[in-house]
């Protein structure tokens, strides 16, 4: 599997797991924006057949190359900002990708926030990453508890 398609799968998972994120369905003038710099950008493509991405049983690869298919140049490039608008005629949610656990998960509240990656990899300290980790997930299980 090359790096576009792993990139490719990535999206696929976090369209399809967190498009029931608490985030309310949004659309953006990110979309707006990328068509007005190229119209052609706006064309979504006319797909028939059935709808392979939403089909868990199918494989990732088929999934992606599905979904991938029916997006417009413009709604892929979106889905590339750190606040994924929706994509009402797919069904796909709005998203925000800011929720990495590096930063902890402040934006949903009050967390830690740790450093960059790169700089508690100059730690050496697998331990100490081992614990930051482990404090992200316990602030994330206590933000999110009501929704267990």
């Amino acid at each position: 599997m090359n790096i576009r398609h792993c990139f490719s799968a990535l999206t696929l998972c976090f369209t399809l797991v967190f498009s029931i994120s608490a985030q309310p369905a949004q659309t953006s003038d990110a979309i707006e924006t990328i068509g007005a710099a190229d119209p052609a950008a706006l064309k979504a493509p006319e797909v028939s057949g059935p709808e392979i991405w939403k089909d868990p049983t199918q494989p990732t690869d088929a999934r992606v190359a599905d979904l991938l298919r029916r997006m417009s140049l413009a709604e892929k490039a979106s889905q590339l900002m750190a606040d994924a608008p929706a994509i009402p005629r797919l069904g796909i949610h709005a998203y925000s990708y800011r929720n990495e656990c590096a930063h902890g998960v402040a934006d949903a509240g009050i967390a830690t926030v740790f450093p960059q990656t790169i700089g508690m990899a100059a730690t050496w300290d697998a331990p100490l990453i081992h614990d930051e980790a482990d404090t992200a997930a316990t602030e994330a299980r206590a933000i999110y508890n009501n929704y267990a």
